[in-house]
């Protein structure tokens, strides 16, 4: 059977990311973005990874009401969600938790904290404030806020 890939991807860091997974697949994989999945049958794949950034704290709510539609056929596959944000990795994996957990129960999903980039000029006035933020509590400059991890998106594309 293939892994699938879906994803969401607002500032197309993590399409960046799936372009890349895909160009360096050994193996058969499909992948759709979540918004574009119809009624994708889940039953078809032996891995099934979820890629999306955080905003505004939160995962995009296309994620969390997909898992929540499917969630009985995702309960019993091995889910993988990679995460892309600018802020640390404990603070994702605890947002993707709150997100999707009551949703998987009795499954032990994995997240994968991936880093984030992000062209701070094309934002609101409100989300540069919060970027700023950000990039100062975490030592990094907000006008090239890109604090993507490559060793981390090397090791996700080694799995397909």
């Amino acid at each position: 059977m293939k892994n699938l890939v879906l994803y969401a991807s607002r500032n197309n860091t993590t399409e960046e990311t799936v372009l890349r997974i895909k160009s360096h697949a050994n193996d058969p994989i499909d992948i759709y973005k979540i918004s574009e999945t119809g009624d994708l049958n889940l039953s078809l794949y032996s891995h099934i990874y979820i890629g999306t950034g955080i905003y505004g704290g939160r995962l995009p709510y296309s994620v969390t009401s997909y898992v929540k539609k499917n969630k009985v056929v995702l309960r019993q596959k091995p889910v993988t969600f990679f995460i892309h944000g600018l802020d640390s990795q404990d603070k994702y994996t605890k947002i993707v938790d709150q997100g999707v957990s009551r949703y998987l129960e009795g499954n032990p999903y994995e997240s994968i904290y991936l880093g984030g980039k992000l062209d701070i000029s094309a934002q609101s006035f409100i989300i540069k404030m919060i970027l700023i933020e950000i990039a100062n509590k975490n030592h990094f400059d907000p006008n090239n806020a890109d604090t993507r991890k490559e060793e981390a998106i090397s090791e996700l594309i080694k799995r397909f």
